[in-house]
């Protein structure tokens, strides 16, 4: 019984010593994996080894599995266990990377404005409202950009924009006097949308126009009217052909059959045969 205290103790003492060597490793730099092997042998050489080893399965609880778990990690951890080299060479690299460093001055930063846009304002020639046929277009009137600075002021810093392209599209159509920008507006199908223009940096946009697309009334006669023509030449066509089959079956009706129309002939006599031989 004495005996097993005393052996107690002395697991207790190895163990101590051992978590000793893993604080110094946990204090080292880059000792972690050896600290964390460290605390694992403290586990395996104190007396918590019997509780541990009870939660595994029977085939790891032999004794001789405990000594040569302690042995491994006993090894691994002296191998892993940073040296005082290592320990100075991390530190004097650490020491390079900061001199090397340049500081950087509060007063040196400075935050990067934006561009300024080259373009004040976007206004349409006038606050109509604009009516276009479906599949028609318009093309009377144009945006006119107030720049700051004609020179380097293009057509493309301007972007025509439909809310609805499925209604209505605009699109560039010339320019005029450098900053007036005309366009056409086409209407794809019956409905209502808005239309404006914005610089190319979405910056500055201008009013928005409504889009009223209507139905084309004439188109849409013409077509009913060329259906109504075509249904009825189709019609035409197809009582010409039933009439046209049926006097051809009339006329196969009225015709006499062929057989009918042949007479058996009496036969001659044979004596009035040779007589007219």
């Amino acid at each position: 019984m004495i005996q097993n205290k005393i052996w107690a103790v002395i697991q207790w003492i190895l163990a101590a010593i051992v978590l000793l060597f893993a604080i110094v490793a946990f204090a080292t730099s880059g000792g972690i994996i050896s600290g964390l092997l460290f605390v694992l042998l403290a586990i395996v050489v104190s007396p918590l080894r019997k509780k541990i080893f009870s939660l595994l399965p029977a085939n790891f609880q032999k004794k001789s599995i405990a000594i040569i778990s302690g042995v491994v990690l006993a090894i691994a951890s002296l191998f892993s266990f940073p040296s005082a080299e290592t320990s100075q060479q991390s530190e004097s690299l650490a020491d390079e990377v900061q001199e090397r460093s340049i500081p950087i001055s509060e007063d040196v930063v400075e935050t990067p404005t934006e561009q300024e846009s080259n373009i004040k304002s976007l206004s349409f020639s006038n606050s109509n409202d604009i009516e276009v046929l479906e599949g028609k277009e318009v093309s009377s009137s144009y945006v006119k950009a107030n720049v700051k600075d004609k020179d380097s002021f293009a057509e493309s810093d301007v972007i025509f924009v439909s809310n609805d392209p499925q209604i209505a599209t605009i699109e560039y159509k010339s320019t005029a006097l450098t900053n007036y920008l005309y366009y056409t507006v086409t209407g794809v199908s019956a409905g209502e949308t808005e239309i404006y223009a914005i610089s190319k940096d979405g910056s500055i946009e201008s009013e928005h126009k409504k889009v009223t697309v209507k139905v084309d009334e004439e188109k849409l006669a013409r077509e009913k009217a060329e259906a109504e023509k075509a249904e009825a030449e189709k019609k035409a066509a197809e009582e010409a052909e039933k009439k046209a089959e049926e006097e051809k079956l009339a006329k196969e009706r009225l015709k006499p059959k062929k057989n009918s129309q042949k007479k058996k002939l009496p036969k001659k006599p044979k004596l009035l045969k040779q007589q007219q031989q």
